[in-house]
């Protein structure tokens, strides 16, 4: 079993499994795999009691939660599931600036989004734990961009053979935020099985 750039390294000799599908755990033995792979680099000897803070989707139902639970469940002794979007705050708050008083709390009065692979998230955060009501979730996300950029491609190059696997690393290595650059984003593709 491999994971991560191992597996993707050497995606055509492997059966590919992705244990989530917009924001959900859609396979959860792989899931429970992954999570003990992850284990295993975090403690290699197995021999700490480890805790887990996990981020779920927003207005995640009661049986998505307990598949992350069953995901976890042989991995980690204790977990704390939370909102994806509350936990992004939490991650970019500064705690030692919080006594200055120029200093904005993002987990005060702060609309988050989170856009993940799955689902975009938003967060009302308001200072406390987020109720269903302070949050929207909305199953369009990275991946969604992947359909619409391989479409783009096999539009323009009919011939080319590209999985979306490729085109999800060309996104992930040329994406930015910000004005547009100068210089196009070329990449290397098989088309009619010639590089071009």
């Amino acid at each position: 079993t491999l994971y991560g750039d191992e597996a993707i390294k050497h995606r055509t000799y492997l059966n590919l499994k992705w244990p989530k599908d917009k924001g959900r755990i859609v396979d959860p033995d792989a899931a429970r795999d992954l999570i003990a792979h992850i284990r295993t680099v975090i403690d290699p000897k197995g021999d700490r009691q480890l805790a887990a803070v996990i981020g779920a989707p927003s207005h995640a139902s009661g049986d998505e939660l307990q598949s992350l639970r069953y995901a976890l469940g042989l991995t980690f002794q204790k977990m704390l599931i939370v909102p994806e979007p509350f936990l992004a705050a939490l991650g970019v708050r500064d705690e030692a600036r919080l006594s200055d008083p120029t200093y904005a709390d993002p987990t005060k009065n702060a609309l988050f989004i989170d856009i993940g692979a799955g689902t975009s998230d938003l967060c009302m955060i308001q200072g406390y734990y987020p109720g269903p009501e302070d949050q929207v979730n909305i199953n369009k996300a990275g991946n969604d961009v992947d359909i619409h950029l391989r479409d783009g491609i096999k539009r323009k190059y009919p011939d080319t053979n590209i999985t979306g696997v490729s085109v999800t690393k060309m996104k992930e290595d040329h994406s930015y935020v910000g004005p547009r650059p100068d210089k196009a984003v070329v990449v290397d593709v098989m088309v009619a099985g010639k590089p071009r």
